[in-house]
C-alpha cells in the first residue's frame, strides 16, 4: 500500500494548518501497516516528535462510534442513503417546512420572538 497522499496530508496539517504535531497509525486486521509522526512535541523550543508522545485524547465517543459505524458500513449492514428513521424511528414523523425556517429567520431579523 502507497500512504505518501496520506504522508503528504499530515505534513500539510503541521506546515499549512500549524497543527503542532501529527502521530498517525493504520492497522489492517490488527496489524500495524502504516506510522507516521511528524512536526513538534514542543513549539516553543523546536523539540520534533519522536514517535514516543503521549496524547490527551477528549471524547473518544466520537471516534469509538466512528469506529464502529464504519466497520457496520463495510460489513453492508447499512447503507449512506438509508432513511435515518429505519434506525430511529422517531425521526420518520418530523417535519422541517420552508413556512417554519423563514418565519424563524424573519423573527431573527426582526428581533421578535426571543
Amino acid at each position: 500500500m502507497n500512504f505518501q497522499k496520506l504522508k503528504d496530508t499530515l505534513d500539510e496539517l503541521v506546515r499549512v494548518e500549524h497543527t503542532p504535531g501529527v502521530d498517525c497509525i493504520v492497522y489492517k486486521e490488527h496489524e500495524q501497516i502504516f506510522r507516521y509522526f511528524t512536526g513538534y512535541r514542543d513549539v516553543e523550543n523546536k523539540i520534533k516528535t519522536d514517535g514516543n508522545e503521549l496524547y490527551l485524547i477528549f471524547s473518544m465517543t466520537k471516534l469509538i462510534t466512528c469506529t464502529a459505524a464504519l466497520q457496520l458500513l463495510e460489513q453492508g449492514k447499512y447503507s449512506l442513503s438509508d432513511n435515518i428513521s429505519k434506525f430511529l424511528p422517531e425521526f420518520d414523523k418530523m417535519k422541517i417546512t420552508k413556512d417554519a425556517l423563514k418565519d424563524k429567520s424573519d423573527q431573527i431579523a426582526t428581533g421578535a420572538g426571543g
